[in-house]
């Protein structure tokens, strides 16, 4: 299983959208709110992790991350969980809002089409 399969297992696309509007930092984020959690989610998926912010962001958000957590590992590891998981349900959210956006569309196109 890889690290988005992951979070959209453990995350409904409800608690999904809280995450993308007030961030894991708020406690909404109920899997991963202790170091413990979120270190342990970083080990197990850590090149799914580095991979996917390191191309979405760049290096250098990544080593302010690491200047953030105070040169702390485990702060750091808490910090790259939770910018990944706020990143999934960014992604996650706006696929949903176009996928709505479409069968809206769709919806008015046929009506349209099929008025008396």
């Amino acid at each position: 299983m890889n690290a988005v399969k992951a979070v959209k297992e453990i995350y409904s696309l409800e608690e999904l959208k809280e995450i993308a509007d007030h961030g894991c930092q708020s406690g909404v984020c109920r899997q991963h709110i202790y170091y413990g959690d979120t270190v342990r989610f970083y080990d197990t998926f850590e090149e799914d992790i580095m991979d996917t912010l390191e191309s979405e962001f760049d290096t250098e958000f990544l080593v302010n991350l690491f200047k953030e957590a105070g040169a702390s590992i485990d702060v750091y590891k808490n910090h790259m969980c939770w910018a990944f998981i706020e990143h999934v349900a960014f992604v996650t959210v706006d696929e949903d809002d176009e996928r709505m956006e479409l069968e809206d569309a769709k919806i008015e196109e046929y009506m349209t089409a099929n008025v008396y």
